[in-house]
């Protein structure tokens, strides 16, 4: 910062990377967050890296006779993984010229620069949907697949999460069906029966609504009742989801989460060469999954 006395050194002070923290810190609140409807967790650390476990579990109980010895069953965490968080950062210079013209630039900068960093949130998490299929390892989870694949590896064979299925009330139905038969490591039942949380994209946000929160079985002259859309506790129509046809149904159970290494920080200096301050915003942040169940993905075509 400068030293001198002038009116850009009292600029400098009001418009330093203090206000500039509370304007993003301001303008974030008011905005509509629809990654939490994506990731279940939030993880605050300072670890260069999380390495998270894809747990396994004991089998059934045995029946023991008296006398007989009891048997040891071995515990293990199948399939691990290492998410290092990535930084992100933007900056932006203020002439000593344009502040003593527009004093109020930085506020004005700050906001600009606040929602930059939402949409680049929102987008960043939202790919974990939109890469749901994605082989690449970027997206990968700890069995070394992708988020929906047809053949999750597990002690007792394979499984799988993703379908074609065009989004409708049946295949809604289909849908929390497959999720409430899902089996654990060992091939046990670990149903899921909800309740679940809808994500699409803004393409299916009429069908959606229509077949989640109808009375009666959506699109049919019957009376059936809409048991598969009682189960939806949240939809969301996330406008960053890319496809327009694919849908997502995801319960608490999914072990989904957001890495935050370092959260939004501000910091500003003078720079006596170009004779203006220089702002910068970073964070340090990764969403991610831990395990692919409690999860049901469609491409819908």
């Amino acid at each position: 910062m400068r030293t001198t006395g002038n009116v850009n050194t009292t600029a400098a002070k009001l418009f330093g990377p203090d206000l500039l923290q509370e304007v993003i810190k301001l303008y974030s609140t008011d905005k509509t967050s629809y990654y939490k409807d994506i990731v279940n967790q939030t993880i605050d650390t300072k670890q260069k890296y999380i390495e998270m476990l894809q747990m396994g579990e004991f089998g059934m109980a045995p029946v023991v006779d008296e006398g007989t010895r009891i048997g040891y069953d071995d515990f293990s965490t199948p399939q691990s993984k290492q998410y290092t968080p990535v930084k992100r950062a933007l900056g932006f210079y203020v002439s000593t010229e344009a502040m003593e013209s527009d004093r109020y630039m930085v506020i004005r900068n700050g906001m600009l620069m606040a929602e930059a960093f939402n949409k680049t949130l929102e987008q960043v998490v939202a790919n974990v949907i939109n890469n749901a299929t994605n082989t690449a390892s970027q997206w990968l989870g700890p069995d070394g697949l992708c988020l929906a694949n047809d053949s999750h590896t597990l002690d007792s064979g394979t499984a799988d999460n993703n379908s074609t299925d065009v989004f409708g009330p049946i295949t809604l139905e289909t849908g929390i069906q497959d999720l409430a038969g899902q089996d654990s490591h060992r091939g046990d039942p670990m149903p899921d029966m909800g309740p679940f949380t809808l994500v699409t994209g803004t393409g299916l946000m009429g069908i959606a609504n229509r077949v989640c929160f109808s009375d009666g079985l959506q699109g049919t002259p019957d009376n059936d009742p809409n048991w598969g859309g009682s189960k939806i506790k949240r939809y969301s129509a996330n406008p960053y989801v890319t496809s327009t046809t694919a849908w997502t149904l995801k319960s608490d159970k999914w072990k989904s989460f957001l890495i935050v290494k370092r959260p939004l920080t501000s910091k500003s200096q003078y720079d006596i060469d170009y004779d203006a301050d220089k702002h910068q915003t970073t964070t340090i942040y990764l969403p991610h999954f831990g395990d692919w169940r409690g999860l049901r993905y469609s491409s819908g075509a």
